[in-house]
């Protein structure tokens, strides 16, 4: 992960700003006995690139100018980085490279009467797979497996198919990444008797201006509309827990986005249910809008996760149920959350670790419910949560938990500017009672929780100050923390992307042939003109990418580019 390592002052360089270096791990890359460094200086745009000498005893490190031949690797044998990554690394270190001939760069130009990007084949006909001859990655359930999508035909099969077409790793294969697929769903209602199983390393995207709803039948069987972890049926552990079809700790390359999922149809009493999320790293839920049964006694919930090890949700919003989330896992990022009218709007069973941004609940009986926070630790219970810029509005219970135990880590709960407002019991409650009474305090900063000085350990409780205001460069306005949702493209017209395996240049993504020529080639030429494409495979390079800073560079699926050579010999 790239990480700040100093925090220099620009008139150490010759510069009027200030600048902030970054580095991969403990070097970016070394020329001798010379660490190299990439410097972004923010203020005034410029970017430029600096090696430091070894500090001379007693004294200070000595900043230059690297030279203009040298250019900063980004990619070493042993280390993939995504694409966001590339682009920081290539962009920093190449004050030179400039827009293809023309190009100025792009701004969002669709016509009322554009389809999204993603629904033009002429975009997505070469996401092919390299390892597999004829292998599709890209599959429309419309145009390539015939799905209706007109709310009454049954579409479970049809979606089905193109999930699991071409071989790819369903129940009994551990994990793979050489199978990877894109299921795009165009605008549609789509009718499901039975769960949707979207296999290991798979994308469900739907069409972001006209988001595509999953509709379960009222007869609908199964755990939920989408299971991303079927359990087999009849099987279970010696300790008597479910089998599923993946180890759910190993449960990686999965994205769902852009979708309306309604299980309204099904009645109240039924388990209806729109995710079971049980999922480890590099998994994401986005943009998706859950709709549920507000009726009294329901069991209907948006999603139910009872296990796994991180990922990351934003952008979801829950209308009715029993729980808008049912969610237990290790340790989760979820942001840009609203969840209206249910009876929980979370509740957690356990976790290790849980930042929750910018959730509004509104019209619920209990919006946190956390109450088997504060159990030992062999039960795994709500361990830490962290609750920031928030809001929990016409509401029973603000936050619900049992009485913590101080001898134990489980049970730390921290509240950084959480407004109650229109509460009717209690801001916070625990087994014991009233915590913080209904109403007490707009934007509140709360924590409970072991606190260690040394090897001093302390359990605290109550209110606190925070140590200074926020950084004004990582809020906005209003004061709480900027943070920006996943970029879609959705007002571009299909016209203004280019993508590499159509563009000409002869790259592979085989991971066997040189790419270096030709995604160069592929940037230089469209560099400012176009939102660059590049398509899921493996691209070799034994130099460079050179990257102008401002060029939007996106990958499909996970597209990977690795270092070859004697460029990367040293990394």
């Amino acid at each position: 992960m790239l990480a700040p390592v100093a925090t220099e002052r620009a008139a150490r360089m010759g510069q009027k700003s200030s600048c902030v270096a970054y580095r991969h791990g403990k070097h970016l890359a070394r020329i001798g006995a010379r660490d190299v460094c990439a410097i972004q200086c923010s203020q005034y745009r410029q970017q430029i690139v600096q090696f430091r000498t070894p500090a001379p005893p007693g004294g200070r490190r000595i900043y230059k100018k690297a030279p203009l031949a040298w250019r900063l690797p980004i990619i070493t044998s042993t280390m993939r980085l995504p694409m966001w990554a590339v682009w920081f690394l290539a962009s920093a270190s190449l004050p030179s490279a400039v827009f293809g001939a023309g190009c100025a760069g792009v701004s969002g130009g669709a016509a009322a009467s554009d389809p999204f990007w993603m629904n033009t084949a002429s975009l997505t006909a070469q996401s092919k797979s390299a390892y597999k001859a004829g292998y599709k990655v890209f599959r429309n359930v419309k145009t390539d497996y015939h799905a209706v999508g007109d709310g009454i035909a049954d579409d479970t099969v049809a979606i089905n198919n193109a999930i699991s077409d071409g071989g790819r790793c369903g129940q009994g294969c551990a994990s793979s990444t050489l199978t990877p697929a894109i299921i795009f769903f165009p605008p549609g209602k789509y009718r499901v008797t039975a769960p949707i199983i979207p296999f290991y390393y798979t994308t469900l995207v739907g069409d972001y201006n006209n988001k595509p709803t999953l509709v379960a039948d009222a007869n609908f069987v199964g755990i939920a509309v989408i299971d991303g972890d079927p359990y087999i049926p009849g099987a279970s552990n010696p300790d008597g827990s479910g089998v599923n079809w993946w180890t759910n700790q190993n449960n990686f390359f999965r994205s769902i986005r852009n979708f309306v999922i309604d299980v309204r149809a099904m009645p109240p009493s039924a388990f209806g249910t729109g995710i079971h999320w049980q999922v480890g790293q590099a998994t994401s839920l986005n943009n998706i809008d859950f709709k549920m049964s507000a009726a009294s006694g329901t069991k209907h919930q948006g999603i139910f996760m009872e296990n796994g090890s991180g990922g990351f949700m934003s952008d979801l919003t829950f209308d009715g149920g029993a729980f808008g989330m049912w969610i237990s896992n290790q340790q989760f990022t979820i942001r840009n959350v609203k969840i209206t009218n249910a009876v929980s709007a979370v509740y957690q069973l356990w976790n290790w670790g849980f930042t929750w941004q910018n959730i509004q609940i509104s019209n619920c009986q209990v919006g946190f419910d956390l109450s088997t926070g504060g159990l030992t630790l062999e039960t795994q219970s709500a361990g830490g949560v962290l609750i920031v810029d928030s809001k929990i509005s016409s509401t029973g219970i603000g936050i619900r938990m049992s009485s913590s135990q101080p001898a134990k880590l489980g049970g730390s709960v921290i509240l950084d500017n959480v407004a109650f407002t229109g509460i009717t019991t209690a801001n916070i409650q625990d087994s014991s009672g009233t915590v913080v009474a209904a109403n007490a305090g707009v934007g509140l900063e709360w924590f409970q929780g072991n606190v260690y000085l040394g090897n001093t350990k302390r359990y605290l409780r109550g209110s606190y100050t925070p140590a200074g205001s926020r950084p004004q460069m990582l809020t906005v306005g209003s004061g709480t923390y900027f943070s920006r949702s996943r970029p879609q493209y959705q007002s571009y017209s299909p016209s203004q992307f280019r993508t590499l395996m159509t563009s000409g240049v002869g790259a592979k993504g085989d991971g066997v042939t040189d790419d270096t020529a030709a995604i160069n080639s592929f940037i230089a030429q469209n560099s400012g003109c176009a939102i660059l494409i590049i398509e899921t495979g493996t691209y070799l390079v034994s130099d460079t990418i050179f990257v102008p800073s401002g060029t939007q560079l996106v990958g499909v699926l996970y597209s990977v580019i690795i270092g070859t050579g004697r460029n990367f010999a040293d990394q």
